[in-house]
């Protein structure tokens, strides 16, 4: 499965979108994390006992974009792949960040 990949469009300032981005995903345990050279992730979960959830962010000029994945863990700190939210493989950490993409974008939205 691939990313989840949302576009929608806004009438807020990047910097804006950014804080409020910020503020949902810190309220909802995320962290900025460094996923290989991309910018605007937060990671919440580490493998050890949840399967590790990826929220990537950017808004550019009147636009939001918004993808979100999770990784399978074989190990604790060893993952492969990634998935989307939608499917049966790895269904309770999907619907869990499905729920948090989608809290995430009404907060960006309104």
């Amino acid at each position: 499965m691939a990313r989840y990949v949302n576009d929608f469009p806004t009438n807020k300032a990047d910097e804006q979108l950014m804080a409020i981005a910020s503020q949902c995903l810190n309220d909802m345990g995320y962290k900025p994390h460094n996923y290989k050279g991309e910018a605007g992730v937060f990671k919440k979960g580490d493998g050890w006992l949840t399967a590790p959830m990826f929220i990537k962010l950017s808004s550019m000029s009147g636009a939001v974009h918004v993808e979100a994945f999770t990784k399978f863990a074989i190990l604790p700190g060893v993952f492969m792949g990634e998935y989307g939210t939608d499917g049966a493989f790895l269904i309770v950490p999907k619907r869990l960040l499905k729920g948090n993409v989608e809290k995430l974008e009404y907060a960006l939205k309104n």
